[in-house]
């Protein structure tokens, strides 16, 4: 983890939730295209130096990292809470250390974000949001004044079941009237064939595509 000054986590947290996930997929959409078109390394610490990066654009921290009492985390070590499902854990986000009383106020939760970052057809799962355990969940909200918990898609509408993956997501939503839903289009040139994949001898082909970004979030104020 790196720490930087509480003013960051402030001036993100002061957003409403919707303009938080906007930021959230106008920040990741330009690193999504590269990763697609020249691919992008799953290797550990190459994904979490990524995850890093993107992170800190979130909270547009222009600032060098120092000893800062918010900290970025990178990997889902940094914050090893069950969300009721592997895939589904923490892998990224952003943390406020506890202060003098021990007491934490902001708490971001980035789920599944290496795989937003290198696939164009993950699925989004709401009920994932926050932990599924009530005693995990009442535990997380005692410990942080402010969680705001997200997942992020970019489906590319080239792909062949685009339509009804977005028709079925659209759908779990009525099950979840607590989850606030950002879309937003885009259009990049993107590659035709052998997406995400580093190190191709093929000449790099491309076309303009549109995309879907999606994000949601659920938004909890805590102790």
């Amino acid at each position: 983890m790196v720490g930087f000054e509480i003013g960051i986590a402030e001036r993100f947290f002061a957003l409403p939730p919707a303009a938080r996930l906007e930021r959230i997929l106008d920040a990741t959409f330009a690193d999504w295209c590269v990763n697609l078109n020249h691919g992008v390394s799953l290797v550990y610490d190459n994904a979490c130096a990524m995850i890093h990066g993107v992170t800190s654009g979130i909270f547009a921290a222009e600032d060098k990292p120092g000893e800062g009492p918010f900290a970025i985390f990178s990997s889902r070590l940094g914050l090893p809470i069950d969300l009721g499902l592997d895939n589904f854990n923490p892998d990224a986000g952003a943390l406020s250390l506890p202060d003098a009383n021990g007491k934490q106020r902001f708490l971001l939760m980035l789920q599944t974000a290496v795989r937003s970052l290198s696939t164009d057809d993950a699925p989004l799962e709401p009920r994932y949001l926050l932990p599924q355990e009530p005693a995990i969940f009442d535990a997380l909200a005692e410990a942080y004044e402010q969680i705001f918990a997200v997942q992020f898609r970019f489906w590319a509408k080239d792909l062949a079941d685009e339509s009804a993956r977005y028709q079925a997501f659209r759908a779990s939503l009525a099950d979840h009237p607590e989850v606030v839903c950002v879309e937003k289009d885009f259009s990049a040139m993107l590659r035709v064939k052998h997406r995400f994949r580093i190190k191709r001898k093929e000449p790099l082909e491309t076309f303009e595509t549109a995309v879907r970004g999606i994000a949601i979030g659920r938004d909890i104020q805590g102790a």
